[in-house]
């Protein structure tokens, strides 16, 4: 009696230390769960849209906000899209051309808000921007079903994305392996099965990320009597959330240890570089130039068939940007303390901060 009156308390005292949003009644993570759930939240690492409800399998969606806000917290952005940005910038590669494009290769997120790459996928709290940022980086996959379309009278291919499907454990074990991937390069999963007595019904594309999680101490057994992965089973919400901590607190590259790789200086450098190339070739020109602590502002102008575009642009130094103004612009200068850029357009004078 006395051991499972101790238990009770123990289980009280974990869901009181709960952030609210967690100790909701009913509706509070498992107790296995509860302390590495709150980890979670407490380390930034769960987006609001898939906070509660933690017994539910995850869907498709839900898991790609939480790989994105995983890799952005990596990095130690607060924001989801300066991430996204940031790392996109960051990886182009070294000397690749930027003849012919526009400003809009600076905001990778907003573009993905846009694309409609996936037929079923709506732009519902920017579901949109999450799914093509997963898929872009590789991430996620969709998949292409053949549709009948009325207008053409003609089978084609749709390319979907399912959202609100539920993943199984397999499918969240290759999502989890690619999301770190994407921070340490090493080759994991090379002791094979793990010892799981069910290995041969893991699916052939999912063998070499069940390995790599087993190794990573993300993933594990689902039985206490014996080696069971079982790739056909559910993923809970509060599932994802904990193998996400596992990689954030303990994984050889991890933000814990502070080893991720230094994305804004790649960002930054790549982003000057681009906006003094932008357009057709020869046509860009920067009327305005000044470096700051925080960030380089400039005047640019540039043509892009036939189309003449002007505008200024802050560059800051943690590899995420701004447009102050579109249109045509003169007369720029630099308050005193370089927080804030004056100008003159449309007749007017104007002044924008820089912070």
């Amino acid at each position: 009696m006395k051991r499972l009156l101790a238990l009770g308390m123990s289980l009280a005292l974990a869901l009181s230390c709960l952030p609210p949003a967690l100790a909701a009644e009913g509706d509070g993570p498992s107790p296995w769960a509860a302390e590495e759930v709150g980890r979670a939240v407490e380390a930034g690492l769960v987006p609001e849209a898939v906070t509660g409800s933690w017994h539910t399998p995850i869907t498709r969606g839900e898991f790609t906000r939480l790989a994105i806000r995983y890799l952005a917290v990596e990095h130690g952005f607060a924001d989801d899209g300066a991430f996204v940005n940031a790392y996109s910038m960051a990886s182009l590669p070294d000397g690749g051309s930027t003849a012919g494009e526009d400003i809009g290769l600076l905001d990778p997120w907003g573009r993905n808000g846009d694309w409609w790459h996936f037929s079923d996928v709506s732009d519902e709290d920017g579901e949109r921007a999450y799914v093509n940022s997963a898929y872009q980086l590789g991430i996620v996959n969709g998949r292409t079903e053949a549709v009948f379309d009325q207008e053409s009278l003609t089978t084609v291919q749709e390319a979907l994305f399912d959202p609100e499907g539920a993943i199984t454990r397999q499918e969240a074990a290759c999502m989890l392996t690619r999301s770190y991937a994407l921070l340490d390069r090493a080759d994991y999963g090379g002791g094979g099965s793990g010892g799981y007595a069910d290995w041969s019904a893991v699916a052939d594309w999912a063998v070499d990320s069940v390995a790599a999680v087993t190794e990573l101490g993300v993933m594990g057994s689902v039985s206490g009597g014996g080696q069971v992965f079982d790739p056909l089973g559910s993923y809970s919400r509060e599932q994802a959330v904990v193998t996400f901590l596992r990689l954030h607190e303990g994984a050889p590259v991890c933000a814990a240890r502070g080893n991720v790789a230094e994305i804004r200086t790649a960002a930054y450098e790549k982003m000057v570089e681009l906006v003094q190339q932008l357009g057709d070739p020869g046509t860009s020109q920067v009327d305005f130039r000044a470096d700051t602590e925080a960030c380089t502002v400039m005047a640019i102008g540039y043509r892009n068939m036939m189309h003449f575009s002007s505008m200024i642009v802050a560059l800051y130094r943690d590899g995420t940007s701004r447009i102050l103004w579109e249109g045509g612009s003169s007369d720029w200068a630099l308050n005193s303390d370089g927080t804030a850029l004056t100008f003159s357009a449309d007749g007017s004078s104007h002044s924008v901060s820089l912070l």
